[in-house]
């Protein structure tokens, strides 16, 4: 594999991991909001 090659997949998996960050933030805070209001 090409040092160009490995760059670019570092770049993608990168930005893969941090939209899947997003991700798990955005879910969990929409579980959170669904379980305290169901409690009130």
């Amino acid at each position: 594999m090409s040092h160009k090659t490995y760059e670019k997949a570092m770049e993608s998996y990168e930005r893969y991991v941090r939209l899947s960050k997003i991700e798990v933030g955005v879910l969990s805070h929409s579980v959170w909001q669904f379980c305290c209001g169901k409690k009130d």
